[in-house]
Formats: C-alpha cells, structure tokens, sequence
C-alpha cells in the first residue's frame, strides 16, 4: 500500500498528520499540494508543492483580486501536472485527497480517474462548496467514480448523497484532535478551564463570537485561559483582543 496525499493548501504540521500517521503504520506516503502555507516549519520528506504562500494578508483591490484569479488559473494547471508527475514517479496504490475543494481542482485527473482514492470533506467544502456551481459540477463528476468519502457528520452525508454520492461509500468519522502529537499547551494540574480555537485567523471562523463570549464567561471565571491557534494575518484579531480589554499572555 503506498498513499499519496493530494491538497489545495497544506500547512505542515497544522491540524493535518496523515502523512506520520501513515508512516508509522510503515505505510509508504507523499504529498502533494498547489500552495505550501510557509509556517516557518521544516518542510516534510515527501512533499512537492507548486508554490510557497506567506501568512501576510493579502491586498483586496480589484487590480489585486484579478491578478489572483488569473494566477490562480495557471497555478490549477502546474498542479494537475505535478499531481500526474508524482503518480508516476512515488506509484501509489491509493490517493487520499483532502478537502472537496482540492477534488474540484483535480476531478478530470486521470490519475484521480485510473486510481481508487478517498476524499475527505471538512467543512466548507461540503456546507458552502456544493453552492459554487463549478464545484458543484465536479463533485458529481468525482462521486460517478464511486470513491470512499470520508464525511464529519450526517448533515455533511446527506449533501454528499443529494450529489449522486453512493451512500454505501460514505464514512462517517468526526476525527478529534491528536492532542498527544501537539506540544503542551498546559490542559494538566489544575482546574483552570483552557479554550482552544485551532482555525484559521479569518472572520468567517467565528473568533469575533467567541471572544465576545468568552469575555462574558470571564464575568465568573477570570482564571480561564482561551488560545487562538491557526496561521494567517492575526493583526485584526489582537486589536480585537485589545479592543474587548482582554488580557494577553
């Protein structure tokens, strides 16, 4: 059994470990992604990946909106045929490809064609992707290849079976965090209640409700401790804080 991981956007070491996990089970693996979100981590053994993306905000100007489109339209292309180069040379027997939307990218691949795989829906993806047509298109495309689709919750399968996915290939795992693979983060030896937010630093997330909210908690519980954990621009997140008279550590 050898696996090669297929994503849109991979950030090494965030929330993803199926790369460690596969080799632990001395099951063979790679990855493969269009952009690699630059953490300041070491790359994995076993990664390619079309373009390296920094944390920054980028700008939202229409000149700039166009220019991302238009490059997002080549960078679709290099990675299909990156997808195809690895297939060839790593020779999976299995391709796991993470979020709809990385399966949007690559539903006409004939590596995704020719190969058994799993797709893995995580969120948006399945809540607000079948809304774009074009990807809702290629998520018909892809379930007619009868795949194993990996599913968080039944809401999410009954979205994946109203698009033609077979209902006997649906898996139904709402996978929890590996807490034991993150560094301590000091849940141990008291009962100070600690929050954990691990997503991304965009507004769609929710952080606004939950400072609000925890702000409020604070009311009875001014030892509890929340942690923001993800990856991109942070700076309107801790003026937020400073702006609800948080305290920060």
């Amino acid at each position: 059994m050898r696996v090669l991981h297929l994503w849109d956007n991979y950030a090494p070491g965030l929330f993803d470990h199926s790369l460690e996990a596969c080799r632990e089970a001395n099951i063979p693996a790679a990855i493969v992604c269009m952009n690699l979100i630059d953490r300041d981590t070491d790359t994995p053994p076993g990664l390619r990946f079309v373009r390296r993306v920094e944390q920054d905000r980028p700008a939202q100007n229409l000149a700039a909106r166009i220019a991302r489109k238009i490059r997002m339209e080549f960078d679709t292309r290099r990675f299909q045929r990156l997808v195809e180069n690895e297939v060839r040379r790593f020779n999976p027997r299995v391709l796991h490809i993470h979020y709809g939307t990385t399966g949007a990218l690559l539903s006409a691949s004939t590596a995704v064609r020719r190969l058994p795989f799993v797709i893995s829906f995580y969120g948006f993806d399945i809540s607000q992707g079948p809304e774009i047509p074009r990807v809702r298109d290629s998520y018909r495309r892809l379930f007619k290849l009868r795949p194993l689709i990996h599913i968080l919750c039944d809401e999410a399968a009954q979205r994946v079976i109203a698009l033609g996915g077979d209902r006997d290939r649906i898996v139904d795992a709402n996978l929890p965090l590996p807490v034991q693979r993150y560094p301590d983060i000091g849940i141990d030896g008291d009962r100070i209640s600690r929050w954990l937010i691990p997503a991304r630093f965009v507004e769609k997330k929710g952080h606004e409700i939950l400072l609000q909210a925890f702000r409020s908690r604070l009311a009875d519980w001014p030892d509890d401790r929340l942690t923001c954990w993800g990856y991109g621009d942070s700076n309107w997140l801790e003026r937020r804080i400073s702006d609800l008279a948080l305290a920060t550590a």
